[in-house]
């Protein structure tokens, strides 16, 4: 099952002005909504955390990421 990371962060529609009418498209090279909260949490997580090793560190992303997907999953109710 593909997780859901909540769409792009940052969408950005262009207009392109055509002969035949307009053509709107959705385009973004950046970050997911995922991500972006992902981001967003890290830096009250790393502030409760006593980072000494690697192992902390990958824990700190996967509470980032898991707090991403329950804002992602409350946003989507």
């Amino acid at each position: 099952m593909k997780k859901n990371n909540g769409g792009l962060a940052f969408p950005l529609m262009i207009n392109k002005d055509a002969e035949q009418g307009s053509m709107e498209k959705w385009c973004n090279q950046g970050m997911t909504l995922r991500d972006y909260f992902a981001s967003n949490a890290l830096p009250n997580i790393i502030a409760m955390s006593d980072f000494t090793d690697h192992e902390i560190y990958l824990r700190i992303s996967r509470t980032a990421f898991k707090i991403a997907d329950a804002m992602i999953a409350e946003r989507n109710k």
